[in-house]
């Protein structure tokens, strides 16, 4: 992970994920800090599953690197919000 002089965190890349139908979708990832001279700068991923697009930013812990990224993965997204379950509700 990046520092600034007063050692606050700071970005090491980002990322931009884009929706490709209904069921899919592909990201990249720039890194402007690896993390290693032999780590790649820029991953591509590729999804299943409903979401939607976007661009963050990426952070790294202590001695990773954006070569530890790489691999097989899963992510869970979970929103607890009344205003969409009250939307969905109406729909019904």
């Amino acid at each position: 992970m990046s520092e600034n002089e007063k050692g606050n965190a700071r970005a090491d890349g980002a990322s931009v994920s884009i929706p490709i139908g209904p069921i899919g979708g592909i990201s990249g990832t720039y890194y402007w800090n690896p993390g290693s001279p032999t780590a790649p700068a820029v991953t591509l991923t590729g999804g299943l599953g409903m979401g939607g697009g976007g661009a963050h930013l990426v952070f790294l812990r202590k001695g990773m690197t954006s070569k530890d990224t790489l691999g097989y993965g899963g992510e869970c997204r979970y929103i607890d919000n009344p205003a969409i379950r009250r939307r969905q509700w109406q729909h019904s």
